[in-house]
């Protein structure tokens, strides 16, 4: 391919670093929804939420193998209990000197240490092998429940069914074998050293053991009662961010097709969703660390509470104590395990209190999708789509024949106070003037006043008619669209066509918007004036600004695509988009060869031919994104195109105002948007812009990305089986909006189109020599 007519050399943008202090380069930003305030009614209702999703998942894993845990799980607090009374046995046979006693007590101890190594070694795999099958029964009875005549997996409006089924229920059985044994063995366990204890101490004692670590697990209840939702985020935030790198890999042709703008909008998404991941597993982290700490708070007290025990039983003389002094050590030991083992116990259920705050996360995500598919639960909360615009760029093009810089920035502080004061027909706008797009154009003067640094009389005039004829094309283009615009007229320094107000300072606002130095220059005799001092061009530059209330991106684009065809006139030619004997081959042989064609502004061809023909291949070389094997296309650069491939790109989420603006935002483009979606067509779907677009069809799927090219209304389009789905009639009609909104287009189909210039793929032979002379343009 040459060289683009609007290319990289033309157009280089250059990020600034800075915006000035009454401007702020255009971001894109996600106002994420905020919550209800939290409140009892708030936790009462998700903690029922949580118990009920919870049983709904229990009740499809049947997990009644948990008794062969549950059983070692006794066996485990038997056998802990005789090796720990060892300990006491042999402080006894070592006090006494009995090495009989000593030799019977080691081989008890070796006898227990064996069964121990059994059961104990025992848990963790029964735990891993009952984990296993309870995800084997989860798994498929969701699979059943997803995939029957309810059709659950078409009509399903959770977020990622595909990560609840295959990671989250992993976790669930996971999370389920680890707390379900504590919470099925601990009862026994603490009821078991709690009457041992009672021998020891007496039942006050432990009447205020208790006290202790009920006041610990409200504590750890509170603890839980906050983690428990940052779970549910953190998982949502996770899944949201691996969904957005499929979307990615999915749409990858589409995205490379689609330019600049949709890359760094998708690059966009994917921070913004990795920045979600991020900060909900930064506050887990958080939240997981205070949990840690009273856990460890709750299991280091414990040592304290068993010497204050003991201490108390000696020193205060608890019946049961006033034993010869040589049994003393063998009943501290005892008691002091017993105790130990008691304290554990309340210990390991705050201990578990992380993995029961998992369990009931993932058991929120996974019951929330097994109460959808069997009609006992609601669907999860909907999330507002992302909107965002484009960054404040500089951009260099030419104009005129002469250097030009251009970029655009959202208004705010003095420049839009300025603004409004210059323009007071904004205050009649929805808005108010509150949100207005500045930009600010830089000719460079290529004729100098006697080899001064000031432009001449005669460029100057020069420089003005070339910035009236951009912004005349721009205030037709965006006023057409709904949007406000108007200029700051160079000579006067006030409203170009709306109703006059103040003057406005070119020098200021250069110097608000982008730091660019004023200088004073008196060379024309009286008062200096203010001037810009542009860091390229010096101060023979001459300074305009178009401003308007559109989004950023809108406003950039038609700003581009108006200087690419002021460029096309300039050179004296009206093609757009030109081919010349093209062919492109696909492992050695050539799909077509010998397409040569001419499109002006507005005007569009229809290729037709079967599947296998070559229509996409043509639509990749055409965009550059493939290499011709012969021939030549000279095209605009994509920043002025637009593509429609087959798989169709929607905005990750969204309804259909937002699939219609995307790239850009669609707050304040409503009118714009129906405009566009009627001239596409979608009369009824003007009326339901607010709906989500996940449930449109794919005649109105068509439709609503046809709105999106009248919308943006690039120089040139590709639309690659595009209006498949739509009537002859509706084609037709899309056709002419197209080409009455000056969007000259190639569109691929099968059928026959009427009133649209036909290229034939089908009657070329991949196998044939090129053809001479000859087009195949009908």
């Amino acid at each position: 391919m040459e060289e683009p007519l609007l290319g990289p050399l033309e157009e280089e943008d250059l990020a600034r670093s800075s915006a000035g202090p009454g401007m702020s380069t255009t971001t894109t930003t996600a106002a994420a929804a905020a919550g209800p305030p939290r409140g009892t009614d708030l936790r009462r209702s998700q903690n029922a939420r949580w118990r009920q999703h919870l049983l709904l998942a229990v009740r499809v894993i049947r997990p009644w193998e948990i008794v062969f845990l549950v059983s070692l799980g006794l066996l485990n607090i038997y056998l802990g209990q005789l090796v720990g009374y060892l300990a006491g046995d042999f402080y006894a046979c070592l006090g006494a000197k009995d090495a009989p006693a000593f030799d019977s007590t080691l081989r008890k101890q070796v006898l227990f240490a064996l069964a121990c190594c059994v059961t104990f070694g025992s848990v963790q795999p029964l735990s891993e092998l009952l984990s296993f099958r309870w995800r084997k029964r989860l798994t498929l009875s969701l699979h059943a429940m997803y995939c029957t005549n309810t059709k659950a997996y078409y009509s399903v409006r959770l977020d990622n069914p595909d990560q609840r089924i295959q990671r989250d229920a992993d976790f669930l059985c996971k999370a389920l074998a680890q707390v379900g044994n504590l919470v099925c063995v601990s009862p026994f366990k603490i009821l078991y050293y709690t009457w041992l204890s009672v021998t020891y101490f007496g039942a006050k004692t432990i009447g205020c053991l208790y006290a202790y670590f009920a006041l610990t697990l409200i504590a750890q209840k509170l603890l839980m009662d906050n983690v428990t939702p940052l779970v549910v985020r953190r998982e949502r935030a996770e899944a949201e961010f691996r969904q957005t790198h499929f979307r990615l890999k999915g749409h990858r042709e589409e995205i490379a097709l689609a330019g600049e703008a949709i890359e760094a909008r998708e690059r966009y998404v994917l921070d913004e969703s990795l920045g979600g991941a991020l900060r909900a597993q930064r506050k887990l982290v958080v939240a997981h660390w205070a949990l840690a700490l009273s856990s460890s708070l709750i299991d280091y007290l414990g040592v304290v509470v068993n010497y204050s025990m003991l201490g108390f039983a000696i020193f205060r003389g608890i019946r049961g104590w006033d034993v010869p002094e040589k049994d003393l050590p063998k009943m501290i030991s005892q008691s002091s395990f017993v105790t130990f083992q008691l304290i554990y116990a309340f210990s390991q259920i705050s201990d578990t209190a992380r993995a029961a705050t998992d369990l009931l996360g993932y058991a929120e995500r996974v019951g929330e999708l097994i109460g959808f598919a069997t009609g006992e639960g609601g669907a999860g909360d909907p999330e507002d789509p992302k909107k965002g615009g484009s960054m404040a760029v500089i951009r260099r093009a030419a104009l005129g024949g002469r250097p030009m810089e251009w970029s655009v920035h959202e208004a705010e502080g003095p420049v839009l106070e300025a603004a409004v004061r210059t323009f007071p027909d904004l205050l009649a706008r929805p808005n108010g003037g509150s949100r207005l797009v500045a930009v600010p154009t830089f000719q460079c003067a290529t004729d100098k006043r006697g080899g001064a640094r000031l432009a001449s009389a005669a460029e100057m005039n020069a420089q003005h008619r070339s910035f009236l004829a951009l912004e005349s094309e721009v205030w037709k283009d965006l006023t057409d669209s709904g949007h406000f615009c108007d200029s700051v007229d160079p000579l006067t320094g006030c409203a170009t066509h709306t109703r006059l107000g103040q003057r406005y300072s070119e020098a200021r606002g250069a110097e608000d918007i982008l730091r660019y130095p004023t200088v004073f220059d008196s060379a024309q005799g009286g008062d200096p004036c203010p001037v810009v001092d542009h860091p390229r061009f010096g101060t023979a530059c001459y300074p305009a600004t178009i401003f308007t209330d559109a989004p950023a991106h809108v406003a950039a684009s038609s700003v581009g695509k108006v200087l690419a065809r002021l460029r096309l006139v300039s050179g004296g030619s009206g093609a757009l988009l030109r081919c010349e004997g093209l062919g492109v081959a696909r492992e050695g042989k050539f799909v077509f060869r010998g397409l040569s064609f001419e499109l002006g502004v507005g005007e569009g061809v229809f290729v037709r031919g079967p599947s296998g023909s070559g229509k996409t291949c043509l639509v990749r070389a055409l965009c550059g994104l493939e290499e011709p094997g012969e021939g030549s296309v000279h095209a605009p650069s994509l920043g002025c195109v637009m593509v429609l491939s087959q798989s169709p790109l929607l905005m990750h989420g969204g309804n259909v105002a937002d699939q219609v603006a995307y790239p850009a935002s669609a707050e304040g483009s409503e009118e714009a948007i129906q405009r566009a979606l009627e001239g596409a067509g979608g009369d009824g779907l003007a009326a339901r812009i607010r709906q989500c677009s996940g449930s449109l069809s794919e005649a109105e799927t068509q439709m609503v990305l046809l709105a999106r090219v009248l919308y943006h209304r690039p120089l040139l389009a590709f639309l690659d089986e595009s209006m498949s789905a739509l009537s002859a009639e509706e084609r037709g009609r899309a056709c002419g909006a197209l080409a009455e909104a000056g969007v000259a287009f190639v569109l691929t189909g099968r059928d026959a189109l009427g009133g649209v210039r036909t290229l034939d793929l089908s009657r070329r032979s991949s196998l044939l020599p090129p053809p001479m002379n000859d087009s195949i343009m009908k």
